[in-house]
């Protein structure tokens, strides 16, 4: 997993623009390995001291070779800071640690939701109709899913 772009097509430079571009196609990326770090509690994992790749992917349950990846993705845009062999908290990562003044862990759990994901996979409907493309799926609204879903209204009752 990698947020580099593609390379120029020969004898083409690549332009800000294009780059821009580029970084914003694959943003989602980005916000995806967000959500299943904050839903891991890897920032919780972390706490105040160091650790290596080894030991959070043992906490979380998870391939140390996949975890490096995405934490690599985010700490090449500030959440999290690789140094000297282990893993750091950076002033972003703290706010998706559960105990933080402020924590934004649910908040960005709740984002993360399938449910909450996969409406954006309907927003070409929403700029057609004018509907709401979560009601698409779910024709009752977000309200009516969270009272049918009791998980996933506890994580949107805790952001």
């Amino acid at each position: 997993m990698s947020a580099s772009v593609a390379p120029p097509k020969a004898g083409m430079q690549p332009s800000t623009a294009n780059i821009q571009l580029m970084q914003l196609t694959t943003a989602y990326w980005t916000s995806r390995c967000l959500h299943v770090v904050a839903e891991l509690g890897v920032a919780d994992y972390l706490g105040d001291q160091p650790l290596s790749t080894e030991s959070l992917a043992k906490a979380t349950g998870t391939s140390a070779g996949q975890l490096y990846r995405v934490l690599r993705l985010l700490a090449s845009v500030g959440v999290f800071e690789w140094k000297d062999g282990t893993w750091h908290h950076t002033e972003a990562s703290r706010f998706l640690r559960s105990d933080a003044t402020g924590s934004l862990r649910d908040y960005v759990r709740m984002l993360g939701l399938p449910v909450f994901w996969s409406a954006f996979e309907d927003l070409d409907h929403s700029l057609r109709t004018g509907e709401s493309a979560f009601a698409k799926r779910h024709a009752g609204g977000v309200f009516e899913y969270l009272a049918k879903n009791p998980e996933a209204s506890r994580i949107f009752d805790a952001r």
